[in-house]
């Protein structure tokens, strides 16, 4: 089976933060924190830094989970975590001063698994709301443009009807589209009507490429939109980001890849700057191109 490749987005600059932080801090336990383990860009690479702590790292979708375990070298055996309310399933990684945890979890609910760990801080967090090639080429989940798959867009392995249901209501494929993209009008209700007058069953990504029937980029936003909407990202993401506004130490990093996440980040109580990824990675890596990191200063750091 061909190796599936993904290019963690900015990750130059995470490590560049990460190597600040760390810098400041020689004798400290670390604790770092990545919300979105995916295919393990960024966590592998910042674990390999790391001198001294622990490196929590959360995903929802099991084949990316066990994909990091088999290639990171992690004991393969797993244990329940919980606090009596909440249970995870977490493994270890361990070494002489360091260790990493992968834990089973939305990343809304981190302040539950940092809490049931023993960590009521952290020195560095990271959220990567893009998604890794795997979950597009290999799962078979209808998120990508150039193999077909079914009709759910779930960034797990949880099945349900939320897509399907969605597409036969032209209300909510209206309201969807006007929340989650910056199409005008118009477009939008061309998109709505197509997908109704589609004469056939909408069973796969492709057939809903086909019910669509406009431009490339327009497909793009609406499945970016039907994503969002299936997973509750703006949920999941408000979550994140009310977590993170009451934090009084630490740093925070976000990278967004669309107009409505950032939005959603720029809402956020709390100070922040803007990196961008430079020619070099654009041309390098195409999903850098609408990359944006947020960098989210707390209370007290500087």
């Amino acid at each position: 089976m061909k190796e599936i490749r993904h290019i963690p987005v900015l990750l130059n600059e995470v490590l560049d933060i990460f190597d600040a932080i760390q810098k400041t801090k020689p004798d400290k336990h670390i604790v770092l924190v990545d919300c979105t383990l995916g295919m393990g860009g960024h966590s592998s690479k910042l674990y390999e830094k790391l001198k001294k702590g622990t490196l929590v790292s959360l995903d929802l979708d099991l084949k990316s989970i066990q994909y990091c375990i088999n290639t990171y070298n992690f004991d393969s055996s797993s244990m329940p975590i919980s606090d009596g309310k909440n249970t995870f399933t977490i493994w270890k990684k361990i070494d002489e001063e360091k260790s990493w945890i992968i834990v089973h979890a939305r990343f809304s609910q981190i302040e539950s698994v940092l809490n049931i760990l023993g960590f009521y801080g952290y020195d560095l967090l990271l959220a990567d709301l893009g998604f890794s090639n795997f979950q597009i080429k290999k799962t078979q989940r209808g998120l990508s443009f150039d193999s077909k798959g079914n009709l759910s867009m779930n960034l797990s392995d949880s099945v349900d009807n939320k897509l399907r249901n969605l597409l036969k209501n032209k209300l909510l494929i209206r309201g969807v589209l006007q929340r989650y993209t910056d199409l005008p009008d118009h477009t939008i209700k061309r998109v709505v009507n197509n997908i109704a007058n589609y004469q056939s069953e909408l069973n796969t990504n492709v057939d809903l490429i086909k019910a669509i029937n406009l431009p490339k980029y327009i497909v793009r936003k609406v499945f970016v939109a039907f994503r969002i909407y299936s997973n509750d990202e703006e949920f999941e993401l408000n979550t994140l980001i009310n977590f993170i506004s009451r934090q009084k130490s630490g740093v925070s990093l976000i990278i967004t890849f669309s107009n409505f996440e950032s939005s959603l980040v720029e809402q956020g109580n709390y100070r922040f700057g803007i990196i961008e990824p430079n020619i070099k990675e654009i041309l390098e890596n195409d999903q850098a191109r609408s990359a944006k990191l947020y960098k989210i200063y707390s209370s007290e750091s500087e």
